[in-house]
């Protein structure tokens, strides 16, 4: 079974909303790979490292995933990063979305600011995350 790791951790951000954003009944927008250029200033980003793949992942494959966020103000990105962290974080046996189960998910790296040249704040975290399929459940 191949399944879209993105699009898994992308889903669970937007069923969390108010986890990630730590505010109830705010929105933003959760990107793949990248912010687009017509992205609003706050944001998060979910791009998956891997070996040889790109976004698809064998069953039971360990992969990396990066989750970046970005706001205007650098401590309101910092506590983007730290919620997106709470929610992936030594996470085990979570359901990500219809197709995907989290197994165990534990931080690498971060969160660390990222160097950038415009008038935004960038932060990064790195995790060590395995999936399965929940296509037998």
């Amino acid at each position: 079974m191949i399944y879209d790791v993105e699009k898994a951790v992308i889903d669970y951000f937007k069923t969390r909303m108010d986890d990630l954003v730590g505010k109830g009944g705010v929105t933003i927008g959760v990107y793949r790979r990248k912010f687009p250029d017509s992205a609003a200033a706050v944001g998060v980003t979910v791009y998956c490292e891997l070996r040889e793949a790109h976004d698809d992942v064998p069953e039971l494959e360990p992969c990396a995933i990066r989750i970046t966020t970005r706001h205007p103000a650098t401590k309101e990105a910092f506590e983007l990063i730290k919620n997106a962290d709470g929610l992936l974080d030594k996470v085990v046996h979570l359901n990500m979305n219809d197709d995907v189960e989290l197994c165990v998910s534990n931080r690498n790296a971060g969160p660390d600011r990222l160097p950038v040249e415009d008038d935004l704040s960038y932060f990064s975290a790195l995790y060590n995350i395995t999936f399965r399929s929940r296509e037998n459940d």
